[in-house]
């Protein structure tokens, strides 16, 4: 009889409506995947005549299609566009899931909305991701730390139209020419001149008959072709301008502003007395210098600045000013940089001391007494000791020096200390390292700084040879600055980076030492501008937000702009998904059937990319599935049906007669 048929009937189509309610269900139901009933027929024998016994349901099977994704505020909802599985830890216990509702817990850790620990790459101390083990991904909210600045950039353009800052002052001298024309129109005159130390290569001659001088300005113009004239300062751009003044002197004064004056000595003209020169001037004049009277204050003494932040080990900003002089020479520039405006004050000392000379070295030690050198009046608590050794350069002299006044106890414990540099006249410049207050750099005249500096006429014994040196220290104002020189077609030629270093104070890393390189900057034709700023540091941040990349590297992004990563997701396929067993709240877990999962980054393989504040929806199609369930019902009802027209037949039999 075909009840059993009947029956069967009546059993998948309920299996097949349990399916269905099912995916109903879960219809708002984050990364679920819906289920389809899978039929087949039964048969009891192979008779070709055998009608068959009926269906069955040999499995349910998930479709694990593409659900659509819905936007979302929260960062860490996370929904994958394409193939792959979240791989969630429980104590270890590994299991699988689309649903990306993830939140977390008071450790920071990140977790489903079960609780289970999201897994993945975790990272190194500087945010690097570390692959090839699985960790438990964490959110850090702790801050991001610092970074000093090592590296800064700037690009810029000069206007070459510009002319020298008024406070920077040549050297010039005034003699009295007028009085004594008649007497120089008998012949010729030579006389040397140094301009801004740089000597004339020859004797300038000053024309005579049948040059006739009827005014003092006919003379000036003589006097200043003849300097000009010479090949010697031509080459090193140090001329100079001869005019007459209201007492119809004639005045020489130098063009090159600021060449010597990067030295803190001012540009000069200098005329050696002799028949020549009073015969020119009517007296033997004194050499007098002029001065850079850079101060950030006065915007005369420079012509352009700009300014950067930097910063230190701890954090905070400072302020790079960088201030910009055009120079008289073509083409050249000085830069002043200073740091939160302050403007150290630097002892510069003169003269070429003995250990200075060539191929000279140390007989004896020098030695500084306590409190014969002062550090933003802070001096030194013990001896200062140069150690006698083999033979000094000026630079390793400088080196010496500075190592040893920076090891000083005293000034350890007030956080000073000093740079020793060598200029270009082979002097010693020994400047404070601080940059805020006023700082300032004293060493006292002693038989040390005497044998070191020159600070008086001394003879001194280096190597056994007598040297005798002449200079003073002196306390000046101002940072030393660097010329910097273009081409005729406006390109940058000096050297870069530029070495920076600044002293500083309240427990950060001193001196701050950084790279400032111009390259790229030009000098034409044009408005100053800047293109440019840029250096490697930055302050400590505050969390202020996560995301997510296609990748699955989670960033946070933090208050100071920048961005660290914290991990990355990774997900699994396998072979067989539908091998999966499903353990409910979203997740599956491996099996036999399934094969061992396939753990790879989003977005590589065949795996699909993950997309922060986002969500992946049920694929449930619910018009489909009430249409399913209408077909169903319809099943149902006509197996039912045979179950009652087989009754009928049996009642039939039954009542036959």
């Amino acid at each position: 009889m075909g009840f059993q048929q009947g029956l069967s009937g009546l059993d998948v189509s309920s299996k097949s409506l349990d399916a269905i309610g099912n995916n109903v269900a879960n219809t708002s139901t984050i990364g679920f995947k819906q289920s389809k009933a899978l039929f087949s027929d039964v048969y009891a024998s192979t008779v070709k005549t055998s009608a068959g016994v009926g269906a069955t349901v040999p499995k349910i099977q998930q479709e694990f299609t593409q659900g659509n994704l819905s936007t979302s505020n929260n960062p860490l909802d996370v929904g994958i566009n394409g193939n792959g599985l979240f791989r969630l830890s429980t104590n270890g216990a590994i299991s699988f899931a689309r649903n990306g509702q993830f939140t977390t817990d008071k450790s920071g850790n990140i977790i489903s909305s079960g609780g289970q620990n999201l897994t993945g790459y975790g990272v190194d101390a500087l945010g690097n991701i570390i692959q090839g083990t699985f960790t438990n991904l964490k959110v850090s909210t702790a801050n991001i730390a610092p970074m000093v600045t090592t590296a800064s950039q700037v690009q810029l353009n000069l206007d070459s139209r510009s002319t020298p800052p008024t406070l920077m002052l040549p050297g010039s001298l005034t003699g009295s020419a007028g009085p004594v024309l008649a007497t120089f129109n008998g012949a010729a005159q030579t006389i040397n001149v140094t301009v801004d130390g740089k000597v004339a290569t020859l004797p300038v001659t000053i024309p005579g008959p049948p040059a006739v001088y009827t005014s003092t300005g006919q003379l000036a113009t003589a006097v200043q072709t003849a300097i000009n004239s010479d090949l010697g300062l031509i080459g090193s751009n140090a001329l100079v301008a001869v005019t007459v003044n209201a007492s119809g002197f004639i005045t020489l004064t130098s063009k090159s502003v600021g060449t010597i004056g990067s030295q803190g000595q001012g540009s000069s003209v200098a005329i050696a007395a002799g028949a020549a020169t009073t015969a020119l001037l009517g007296a033997a004049p004194v050499p007098l210098a002029g001065s850079d009277a850079f101060d950030p204050a006065q915007s005369t003494s420079f012509t352009v600045s700009t300014a950067q932040v930097e910063f230190d080990s701890l954090g905070n900003p400072h302020t790079l000013n960088m201030y910009f002089a055009r120079a008289s020479q073509n083409n050249t520039w000085q830069l002043y940089t200073t740091i939160d405006g302050i403007v150290p004050k630097t002892a510069l000392v003169t003269g070429s001391a003995a250990p200075t000379a060539p191929g000279g070295g140390l007989d004896t030690a020098l030695t500084f007494a306590a409190g014969d050198i002062r550090i933003d009046n802070i001096p030194n608590t013990a001896a200062i000791v140069v150690p006698a050794g083999p033979p000094h350069t000026p630079a390793s002299l400088a080196a010496a020096v500075q190592q040893q006044i920076n090891a000083d106890p005293g000034l350890l414990a007030a956080s000073r200390s000093v740079s020793v540099t060598v200029n270009g006249a082979g002097a010693l410049i020994v400047k404070s390292n601080l940059t805020q207050g006023s700082p300032s750099v004293t060493i006292a005249a002693s038989a040390s700084s005497i044998l070191m500096l020159g600070a008086t006429t001394s003879t001194v014994t280096v190597n056994s040879a007598t040297v005798t040196t002449q200079g003073v220290g002196t306390t000046l104002t101002g940072p030393l600055p660097v010329t910097i020189q273009f081409d005729s077609a406006g390109a940058l030629t000096t050297t870069m980076p530029l070495n920076q270093s600044f002293g500083l104070v309240g427990g950060a890393t001193t001196p701050l030492a950084f790279t400032l390189d111009f390259r790229g900057s030009t000098q034409y034709g044009a408005t100053f501008g800047v293109s440019q700023l840029l250096q490697d540091g930055y302050t400590s941040g505050r969390l202020a937000g996560l995301s997510m990349s296609l990748e699955g590297i989670i960033q946070g992004r933090y208050s100071n702009g920048k961005t660290q990563n914290m991990g990355q997701v990774v997900t699994a396929t396998f072979n067989n998904q539908n091998g999966l067993q499903p353990l409910g709240n979203n997740q599956w877990a491996e099996t036999s059937e399934s094969g061992q999962p396939i753990v790879g980054t989003p977005n590589s393989g065949n795996l699909g990319t993950t997309q922060s504040g986002t969500l992946e929806e049920a694929n449930v199609d619910l018009t489909r599935e009430l249409v399913n369930m209408i077909t169903q019902q319809r099943s149902y009802q006509a197996n039912a049906q045979t179950i009652k027209t087989q009754d009928q037949i049996l009642s039939t039999l039954v009542n036959l007669r």
